[in-house]
């Protein structure tokens, strides 16, 4: 069995199609965790203007207090 440091350099080669395989699979890769981030982002800004939103709708009403001119 010969390992692959044996090879002379005659028959080293750079593997040039498994170097595009893996660059595609990164780039894929990367769009997937790209789109799962901007779904995640979306999704919490939606949850929180909807609790911001109920929570407004929940609070009591403020009722202005007159100025007596006091300290």
């Amino acid at each position: 069995m010969t390992s692959l440091g044996s090879r002379s350099p005659e028959h080293r080669r750079i593997d040039r199609l498994a170097i595009a395989r893996t660059l595609v699979a990164q780039v894929l890769v990367l769009l997937a965790l790209s789109g799962a981030f901007v779904r995640y982002v979306d999704w919490s800004s939606a949850k929180a203007l909807a609790d911001f939103s109920a929570a407004s709708r929940l609070s009591a009403p403020v009722v202005p207090v007159p100025c007596t001119g006091r300290a």
